[in-house]
């Protein structure tokens, strides 16, 4: 069977906020549906500093929000030149591009704490980046601007540390806690030149307090309205009920997808006092485990949706695993491609 396929698909644009008689005829359009995430970047890759809320036939759903999160959009345009019939190549692209080096920092990290380069090859085949690629999501430029702010925190060139840091913030906010508590950790110790990591942080709210400005308070730039706190992991936990007693077509691969990554968390739990990983990583590691057992930890259902958002925590599980003696700990990184094989195959045949 030949598989059509055009980039505008990724972008999954929805009737509730795409006009299909405005929107570039490249990009198509679901009907009865309010799509995903990927149609307000692909909005943004069209003019990253916009003040319109609807324009190119795509209206933003909370402008200031989907702003803030503005480096990989911003990359799109800068390869697409902002032209509509360009950008969803460019998403698809930059997304591409940033995986291929998130391979090499990989490699780079793992020669650099005395593993072969091929043990970093994990980090870029987590499985929820397929899912990343299928949308045109932030998650792969994000993971790669952390990992290469954790290589230069690690060689202690902390200014360009802090540069990389800032476009991670800039793409996802998802390392906002753990960086902010690994700088007054580094305050508090008394780590020379430490203080340099709160730039990042500081010019990240100042980039919020602009956005509210600009857009005049009508939406607040850190809270969409369709987000909100609930009981942790109560997505996970219906979705695990709704799969016993509903079975879905392909029920078997999200299920190993959740024991493929509890199992890696497991591991790492148990290999963390042990593990020569820094004691920054180790603290950012904690700090995102914790901050998920609060009421404001995930509370959403869809199997992709929960990979998509452990992706930092992934990144930090891998650093902590490499740097770890264990044998179960470079297994448990090993079994990552056997569930990125069938992934890849379940998203090319049933969710493109």
């Amino acid at each position: 069977m030949k598989i059509q396929f055009s980039p505008g698909i990724l972008i999954t644009a929805g009737d509730l906020f795409a006009d299909k008689h405005q929107i570039h005829p490249n990009v198509s359009v679901l009907s009865k549906s309010d799509g995903y995430d990927g149609q307000f970047h692909y909005r943004l890759a069209l003019d990253p500093m916009t003040t319109k809320e609807k324009d190119f036939g795509v209206t933003l759903d909370n402008p200031p929000f989907r702003q803030k999160r503005i480096m990989y959009p911003f990359l799109a345009w800068a390869f697409s030149f902002g032209r509509p019939d360009g950008a969803p190549t460019a998403l698809l692209l930059v997304n591409l591009l940033a995986l291929l080096a998130i391979a090499y920092v990989g490699s780079v990290y793992a020669n650099n704490v005395g593993r072969h380069a091929l043990w970093g090859l994990p980090i870029s085949f987590y499985a929820g980046f397929l899912f990343v690629l299928s949308r045109d999501l932030t998650e792969i430029v994000e993971t790669f601007f952390l990992l290469v702010a954790l290589l230069f925190l690690q060689k202690r060139r902390l200014i360009l540390s802090a540069l990389f840091f800032l476009f991670t913030l800039l793409t996802k906010e998802s390392f906002l806690l753990p960086l902010l508590v690994i700088s007054f950790v580094g305050l508090f110790q008394k780590r020379k030149q430490w203080e340099v990591l709160l730039v990042p942080i500081i010019l990240y709210m100042a980039w919020n307090i602009y956005l509210y400005f600009a857009w005049k308070g009508q939406w607040l730039p850190w809270s969409p309205d369709h987000y909100h706190a609930g009981i942790p992991f109560v997505g996970m936990f219906d979705a695990i009920r709704s799969r016993i007693f509903q079975p879905l077509q392909l029920s078997y691969l999200w299920e190993l997808e959740m024991v493929s990554f509890w199992s890696i968390v497991i591991t790492t739990g148990a290999c963390l006092r042990i593990s020569a990983a820094p004691w920054y990583i180790k603290l950012s590691w904690a700090v995102l485990a914790v901050s998920w057992v609060t009421p404001f930890g995930p509370t959403v259902q869809d199997d992709m949706a929960l990979m998509r958002i452990f992706s930092q925590f992934y990144l930090l599980n891998v650093i902590i695993l490499l740097q770890s003696k264990k044998p179960a700990a470079l297994l448990t990184l090993g079994s990552q491609g056997v569930v990125w094989i069938l992934l890849a195959r379940d998203i090319i045949m049933y969710r493109l």
